[in-house]
């Protein structure tokens, strides 16, 4: 039999959520939620592999949380909708989330981004490491894309 290991929210006080087994996530009744990429850490979509979470190193999730909400919704709560597939939009009650800035969006991707790189030393790795990390992807978007400059009307 393959080993499980749980999956903890942050926002709830590190409470168990789900749990991961044999390269899949799986929500407290045991559906089937979406994939798992042990190597990444990355939660994917069942249908499109596009990434829709992290689950850390200590077992907690990693995203928004109404996604958390939509993975892993809680046992009693008497409703299990269907597991994550692709879609455009987020469902009606985070439509305030949908429409993000052109930075917001930038900003989304580049935790993306820097979620799939391969860690350099999962062990010791710490904050301070990721956060050199992200400041070197962004010195790299930053030289591909220089600002533009203001001209003053003068």
């Amino acid at each position: 039999m393959a080993e499980r290991s749980p999956i903890f929210s942050k926002k709830s006080g590190s409470q168990k959520i789900g749990y991961i087994e044999d390269g899949e996530a799986f929500d407290l009744l045991g559906n089937k939620r979406c994939n798992y990429c042990p190597s990444t850490g990355n939660l994917l979509e069942l249908d499109s592999g596009r990434t829709i979470g992290h689950v850390s190193l200590a077992g907690h999730f990693v995203g928004a949380s109404w996604i958390a909400d939509e993975l892993f919704p809680p046992p009693n709560d008497g409703t299990n909708p269907a597991p994550t597939t692709s879609h455009d939009e987020p469902a009606e009650s985070h439509a305030t989330e949908a429409t993000l800035s052109r930075d917001a969006e930038r900003a989304l991707e580049m935790v993306r981004t820097t979620l799939a790189m391969k860690p350099v030393n999962t062990k010791h790795q710490t904050a301070n490491d990721v956060a050199a990390r992200m400041r070197e992807h962004l010195a790299g978007l930053r030289k591909q894309r220089p600002r533009a400059r203001v001209r003053s009307l003068a």
